[in-house]
């Protein structure tokens, strides 16, 4: 409970501190073991906070960290990562999404766009 407040309360000061314009987004993402999303990256910066379980973000070196419930990291815009789960059970990540207005929520690799979140 404690890290969605937190996410709320970010997204609140975030929402009255830039005004009209960015959009501020708010996304539950599930992802079953095994599944990872496409390489990608994102036109605003993402702060996102795994809720259960445990995520693996592979940047575009290859190197990989991991993230547990309870933990935070932020996806800056223009970056290239993909984010996995390898563990044997569900996980679930809380993100807030801070876009300039007009700027695509995310960009796969292969130069696919999308303003809706990710399969999972």
């Amino acid at each position: 409970m404690k890290g969605r407040l937190l996410l709320v309360l970010f997204s609140l000061f975030v929402a009255l501190s830039f005004g009209s314009n960015y959009d501020v987004i708010q996304l539950i993402l599930e992802f079953a073991p095994g599944v990872w999303t496409p390489v990608h990256m994102h036109g605003g910066y993402i702060l996102t906070s795994p809720q259960e379980g445990e995520l693996t973000v592979r940047d575009s070196q290859g190197a990989e960290k991991k993230y547990k419930a309870g933990e935070r990291f932020v996806e800056t815009p223009g970056e290239y990562l993909a984010v996995g789960n390898v563990g044997g059970v569900k996980a679930r990540l809380a993100v807030v999404a801070l876009l300039p207005k007009g700027a695509v929520l995310t960009t796969n690799k292969d130069g696919a766009t999308s303003q809706n979140p990710p399969p999972g």
